[in-house]
């Protein structure tokens, strides 16, 4: 079952571009963030791969896959799509109440929250 909401516009995406639920775990799960436009962009690429290899966990199917996410709502998926290129992800650190301390923050009581949630609904 996915954690993660999904827009429309990226269940068609994410049909027509091959990509799985699986991946985009890993995505949320081993990659990079960068803060660009007003957006959360996750992204895996060669040095995510090798750092997880040498740990033992396989990256490559996932490799130069971008997910965009809102920085008010992190976990909904806007777009998704591969592009091993990655002069386009440009940092744009934001301004107000956007800023990347304040959005990890958020995402970190966000995953701590389902984290207890997961345990109750287990127990």
């Amino acid at each position: 079952m996915a954690w993660f909401k999904t827009t429309e516009h990226s269940r068609t995406r994410l049909a027509q571009r091959g990509i799985s639920a699986e991946m985009v775990h890993k995505v949320f799960e081993f990659g990079r963030e960068v803060f660009t436009k007003g957006a959360l962009c996750m992204v895996i690429g060669r040095k995510e791969v090798a750092f997880h290899m040498a740990r033992g966990i396989d990256l490559r199917r996932v490799e130069g896959l971008h997910i965009l996410c809102p920085t008010s709502s992190y976990g909904l998926v806007v777009t998704a799509y591969r592009n091993r290129n990655f002069r386009g992800v440009k940092s744009n650190l934001g301004k107000g109440r956007n800023t990347p301390a304040k959005v990890l923050c958020q995402r970190r009581e966000r995953l701590e929250r389902r984290r207890q949630k997961s345990f109750a609904t287990s127990a």
